[in-house]
Protein backbone atom coordinates (compact mmCIF):
# COMPACT_ATOMS: atom_id res chain seq x y z
CA UNK A 1 0.00 0.00 0.00
CA UNK A 2 0.92 3.38 -0.81
CA UNK A 3 1.48 5.75 1.97
CA UNK A 4 1.05 9.21 1.63
CA UNK A 5 1.16 11.31 4.82
CA UNK A 6 -0.64 14.43 5.49
CA UNK A 7 0.66 16.67 8.11
CA UNK A 8 -0.80 18.02 11.11
CA UNK A 9 -3.87 20.56 10.37
CA UNK A 10 -3.91 23.36 11.80
CA UNK A 11 -8.20 23.84 12.66
CA UNK A 12 -8.75 27.28 12.94
CA UNK A 13 -11.02 27.72 16.09
CA UNK A 14 -15.02 27.28 14.63
CA UNK A 15 -15.62 30.97 16.32
CA UNK A 16 -12.89 32.73 13.56
CA UNK A 17 -14.53 31.12 10.40
CA UNK A 18 -16.96 33.23 8.42
CA UNK A 19 -20.49 32.59 8.26
CA UNK A 20 -21.46 31.97 4.61
CA UNK A 21 -25.62 31.96 5.11
CA UNK A 22 -26.65 33.08 2.27
CA UNK A 23 -27.25 31.33 -1.21
CA UNK A 24 -27.46 34.26 -3.50
CA UNK A 25 -24.26 35.41 -1.88
CA UNK A 26 -22.61 32.16 -2.49
CA UNK A 27 -24.04 32.29 -6.22
CA UNK A 28 -22.49 35.73 -6.48
CA UNK A 29 -18.86 35.14 -5.23
CA UNK A 30 -18.59 31.63 -7.12
CA UNK A 31 -18.40 33.95 -10.38
CA UNK A 32 -15.33 35.51 -9.22
CA UNK A 33 -14.01 38.74 -9.41
CA UNK A 34 -16.35 40.92 -10.92
CA UNK A 35 -16.03 43.04 -14.09
CA UNK A 36 -17.00 46.05 -13.48
CA UNK A 37 -15.19 46.00 -9.65
CA UNK A 38 -13.77 49.60 -8.86
CA UNK A 39 -14.55 50.99 -12.13
CA UNK A 40 -18.53 52.75 -11.40
CA UNK A 41 -19.31 53.09 -8.07
CA UNK A 42 -22.81 52.51 -8.34
CA UNK A 43 -21.92 49.02 -9.80
CA UNK A 44 -21.02 47.87 -6.31
CA UNK A 45 -23.90 49.60 -5.15
CA UNK A 46 -25.98 47.62 -7.44
CA UNK A 47 -24.39 44.32 -6.80
CA UNK A 48 -24.94 45.07 -2.82
CA UNK A 49 -28.20 45.65 -3.61
CA UNK A 50 -28.76 42.49 -5.32
CA UNK A 51 -27.17 40.57 -2.25
CA UNK A 52 -29.43 42.12 0.22
CA UNK A 53 -32.43 41.55 -2.21
CA UNK A 54 -32.48 39.16 -4.94
CA UNK A 55 -35.82 40.17 -6.70
CA UNK A 56 -35.43 44.14 -5.39
CA UNK A 57 -31.98 44.40 -6.57
CA UNK A 58 -32.83 42.37 -10.27
CA UNK A 59 -35.53 45.20 -10.69
CA UNK A 60 -33.25 48.33 -9.34
CA UNK A 61 -30.31 46.43 -12.19
CA UNK A 62 -32.84 47.07 -14.99
CA UNK A 63 -33.97 50.36 -14.22
CA UNK A 64 -30.49 51.84 -13.98
CA UNK A 65 -30.04 49.88 -17.40
CA UNK A 66 -33.44 51.49 -18.85
CA UNK A 67 -32.07 54.99 -17.50
CA UNK A 68 -28.59 54.37 -19.46
CA UNK A 69 -26.31 52.54 -17.00
CA UNK A 70 -24.83 50.95 -20.01
CA UNK A 71 -22.05 47.68 -19.38
CA UNK A 72 -21.92 47.68 -15.63
CA UNK A 73 -26.28 47.85 -15.42
CA UNK A 74 -26.08 45.36 -18.15
CA UNK A 75 -23.17 42.86 -15.88
CA UNK A 76 -25.37 44.06 -12.70
CA UNK A 77 -28.42 42.76 -14.16
CA UNK A 78 -26.88 39.30 -15.11
CA UNK A 79 -25.25 39.04 -11.86
CA UNK A 80 -29.14 39.26 -10.45
CA UNK A 81 -30.51 36.76 -13.07
CA UNK A 82 -27.41 34.33 -12.14
CA UNK A 83 -28.28 34.54 -7.95
CA UNK A 84 -31.99 34.46 -8.38
CA UNK A 85 -31.22 31.24 -10.07
CA UNK A 86 -31.47 32.14 -14.06
CA UNK A 87 -27.96 31.11 -15.24
CA UNK A 88 -28.50 30.47 -18.73
CA UNK A 89 -30.27 33.63 -18.68
CA UNK A 90 -27.17 35.30 -17.03
CA UNK A 91 -24.72 33.49 -19.28
CA UNK A 92 -26.59 35.07 -22.50
CA UNK A 93 -26.77 38.27 -21.20
CA UNK A 94 -23.31 38.11 -20.17
CA UNK A 95 -22.22 37.15 -23.92
CA UNK A 96 -23.68 40.24 -25.05
CA UNK A 97 -22.32 42.44 -22.99
CA UNK A 98 -19.16 41.21 -23.70
CA UNK A 99 -19.24 41.27 -27.68
CA UNK A 100 -20.68 44.82 -27.22
CA UNK A 101 -18.26 47.62 -28.51
CA UNK A 102 -18.54 49.71 -25.61
CA UNK A 103 -17.82 45.89 -22.99
CA UNK A 104 -14.58 48.04 -21.78
CA UNK A 105 -10.81 46.87 -21.64
CA UNK A 106 -9.68 43.54 -22.75
CA UNK A 107 -9.81 41.94 -19.49
CA UNK A 108 -12.96 43.61 -18.95
CA UNK A 109 -14.17 41.71 -21.80
CA UNK A 110 -12.16 38.52 -20.69
CA UNK A 111 -13.70 38.39 -17.15
CA UNK A 112 -17.29 39.14 -18.84
CA UNK A 113 -16.71 35.89 -20.93
CA UNK A 114 -15.30 34.37 -17.82
CA UNK A 115 -18.78 34.99 -16.03
CA UNK A 116 -20.31 33.64 -18.82
CA UNK A 117 -18.63 30.62 -18.65
CA UNK A 118 -19.33 29.91 -15.25
CA UNK A 119 -23.18 30.70 -15.68
CA UNK A 120 -23.08 28.20 -18.59
CA UNK A 121 -21.58 25.86 -16.71
CA UNK A 122 -24.39 26.17 -13.87
CA UNK A 123 -27.09 25.57 -16.45
CA UNK A 124 -25.38 22.39 -17.24
CA UNK A 125 -24.37 23.71 -20.90
CA UNK A 126 -20.46 22.16 -20.42
CA UNK A 127 -20.02 23.00 -24.60
CA UNK A 128 -21.44 26.64 -24.35
CA UNK A 129 -19.10 27.37 -21.34
CA UNK A 130 -16.21 26.05 -23.44
CA UNK A 131 -17.25 28.12 -26.51
CA UNK A 132 -17.44 31.21 -23.69
CA UNK A 133 -14.12 30.18 -21.98
CA UNK A 134 -12.39 30.02 -25.51
CA UNK A 135 -13.87 33.59 -26.24
CA UNK A 136 -12.01 34.97 -22.93
CA UNK A 137 -8.81 33.11 -23.74
CA UNK A 138 -8.68 34.75 -27.39
CA UNK A 139 -8.93 38.43 -25.88
CA UNK A 140 -6.54 37.60 -22.69
CA UNK A 141 -4.41 34.43 -22.89
CA UNK A 142 -2.27 35.06 -20.18
CA UNK A 143 -5.31 36.49 -17.21
CA UNK A 144 -4.67 35.40 -14.34
CA UNK A 145 -8.54 35.05 -13.00
CA UNK A 146 -9.39 33.14 -15.95
CA UNK A 147 -6.91 29.71 -14.72
CA UNK A 148 -9.20 28.03 -11.99
CA UNK A 149 -12.12 29.45 -14.57
CA UNK A 150 -11.05 27.29 -17.25
CA UNK A 151 -9.77 24.06 -14.75
CA UNK A 152 -13.78 24.09 -14.32
CA UNK A 153 -14.86 24.10 -17.29
CA UNK A 154 -12.63 21.75 -18.79
CA UNK A 155 -13.41 19.27 -15.89
CA UNK A 156 -16.93 19.39 -17.12
CA UNK A 157 -16.13 18.54 -20.35
CA UNK A 158 -13.71 15.71 -19.33
CA UNK A 159 -10.37 17.39 -20.82
CA UNK A 160 -8.52 16.24 -18.21
CA UNK A 161 -4.96 16.91 -19.18
CA UNK A 162 -5.94 20.69 -19.84
CA UNK A 163 -7.51 20.67 -16.02
CA UNK A 164 -3.86 19.74 -14.51
CA UNK A 165 -2.32 22.53 -16.81
CA UNK A 166 -4.83 24.93 -15.79
CA UNK A 167 -4.59 24.30 -11.98
CA UNK A 168 -0.86 24.43 -12.51
CA UNK A 169 -0.66 27.90 -13.90
CA UNK A 170 -2.93 28.85 -11.23
CA UNK A 171 -0.81 27.80 -8.67
CA UNK A 172 2.04 29.54 -10.69
CA UNK A 173 -0.02 32.68 -10.13
CA UNK A 174 -0.60 32.15 -6.37
CA UNK A 175 -4.69 31.73 -6.73
CA UNK A 176 -5.19 28.40 -6.08
CA UNK A 177 -7.72 27.27 -3.51
CA UNK A 178 -8.72 24.17 -2.21
CA UNK A 179 -11.34 23.73 -5.54
CA UNK A 180 -8.38 23.86 -7.62
CA UNK A 181 -6.70 20.89 -5.80
CA UNK A 182 -9.69 18.76 -6.01
CA UNK A 183 -10.63 19.66 -9.51
CA UNK A 184 -6.42 18.45 -10.34
CA UNK A 185 -6.88 15.39 -8.03
CA UNK A 186 -10.11 14.73 -10.22
CA UNK A 187 -7.85 14.91 -13.30
CA UNK A 188 -5.16 13.08 -12.36
CA UNK A 189 -7.87 10.41 -11.19
CA UNK A 190 -9.16 10.17 -14.32
CA UNK A 191 -5.57 10.18 -16.00
CA UNK A 192 -4.92 6.94 -13.50
CA UNK A 193 -2.70 9.09 -11.24
CA UNK A 194 -4.23 8.20 -8.43
CA UNK A 195 -0.74 9.36 -6.05
CA UNK A 196 -1.16 12.70 -7.76
CA UNK A 197 -4.25 12.94 -6.68
CA UNK A 198 -3.81 12.12 -2.94
CA UNK A 199 -0.48 14.82 -3.65
CA UNK A 200 -3.49 17.00 -4.32
CA UNK A 201 -5.83 15.98 -1.52
CA UNK A 202 -3.48 16.23 0.59
CA UNK A 203 -3.10 20.39 -0.26
CA UNK A 204 -7.16 20.62 -0.49
CA UNK A 205 -7.51 19.40 3.23
CA UNK A 206 -4.62 21.26 4.20
CA UNK A 207 -7.40 24.05 3.48
CA UNK A 208 -10.39 22.45 4.10
CA UNK A 209 -10.25 19.97 6.62
CA UNK A 210 -13.79 18.95 6.42
CA UNK A 211 -14.20 19.84 2.99
CA UNK A 212 -17.13 16.94 1.36
CA UNK A 213 -15.25 16.70 -1.55
CA UNK A 214 -12.00 16.10 -0.82
CA UNK A 215 -13.53 13.81 2.04
CA UNK A 216 -14.97 11.68 -0.65
CA UNK A 217 -12.02 11.35 -2.92
CA UNK A 218 -9.74 10.80 0.06
CA UNK A 219 -11.91 7.30 0.99
CA UNK A 220 -11.87 6.59 -2.94
CA UNK A 221 -8.00 6.73 -3.07
CA UNK A 222 -8.11 4.60 0.10
CA UNK A 223 -10.17 1.97 -1.29
CA UNK A 224 -7.88 2.15 -4.02
CA UNK A 225 -4.89 1.49 -2.22
CA UNK A 226 -3.61 4.66 -1.51
CA UNK A 227 -3.50 5.66 2.24
CA UNK A 228 -3.90 8.97 3.28
CA UNK A 229 -3.12 9.72 7.32
CA UNK A 230 -4.37 12.89 8.86
CA UNK A 231 -3.32 14.04 12.27
CA UNK A 232 -6.26 17.56 13.49
CA UNK A 233 -5.07 19.90 15.86
CA UNK A 234 -6.91 23.01 17.03
CA UNK A 235 -5.66 25.74 16.71
CA UNK A 236 -6.80 29.11 18.35
CA UNK A 237 -6.20 32.75 16.60
CA UNK A 238 -5.65 35.71 18.41
CA UNK A 239 -8.81 38.31 18.30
Amino acid sequence: MVSIILATISVLAPETLPAVTELVNQRINSLGRAAYSGIDPEFTACVSGISADVETGRRSARQWLNDGGGPPAQYCLAIGDFAAGFPKLAAVRFTELAEMPNAGSDETKSRVYASAALSFLDANKAKEALLSLKSALNISPDLSDLHLVAAKVYAANEQWEAVVNAVGKSIEAGLINTEGFILRATAHRALGKNRQAAEDIVQALKREPENLDALVIRGELIQGGIEIRARYEQVDTPN
